[in-house]
């Protein structure tokens, strides 16, 4: 965390993406810079993690994108991750919609592929989670069409 803070404190249009394996890695980064600052009243290490939490409460200054598969498993972990971040912070989120079948809502699709459609409606419903925007599902099957496919919608994560 401290080391990310550094590169941005130092270029501040710096966009920097952190891919984190799951939501629990994620929240453990955020958890340990204020654990740390707590635990440690002085020294060193209190004030780089107090440098790092002063950075992470200014307006604007971070933006977390969680990046969800529409299934009510992982739109529940989601709900759980924000909650969890605004205890830390009150971080500015956003929820994306992954591998989405939305846009192909009003198609004759396959049995299957309809019934994932309404499996990931059913969830969204249930869950309540805001989504800001979808990736969608991609039916390209060469680089070329899949890249033509997924732009548009992979400019907006930034």
């Amino acid at each position: 965390m401290g080391q990310m803070l550094q590169y941005l404190k130092e270029d501040p249009n710096l966009i920097l993406i952190l891919d984190s394996p799951s939501s629990g890695h994620a929240l453990t980064m955020f958890e340990a810079t204020k654990n740390f600052n707590q635990i440690f009243q002085s020294g060193t290490l209190f004030e780089d993690t107090q440098e790092m939490l002063e950075l992470l409460a200014q307006k604007d200054f971070i933006q977390i994108n969680i990046l969800t598969l529409p299934t009510l498993l992982a739109l529940q972990e989601t709900q759980e991750l924000q909650l969890k971040l605004s205890q830390i912070e009150s971080f500015k989120t956003r929820v994306i919609c992954n591998y989405s079948l939305e846009a192909f809502r009003e198609l004759n699709l396959p049995k299957t592929l309809r019934h994932k459609l309404e499996n990931e409606l059913t969830a969204r419903q249930t869950s309540g989670v805001d989504l800001s925007f979808h990736i969608p599902f991609c039916l390209a099957d060469d680089l070329l069409n899949l890249n033509k496919e997924l732009l548009p919608s992979m400019e907006n994560l930034v």
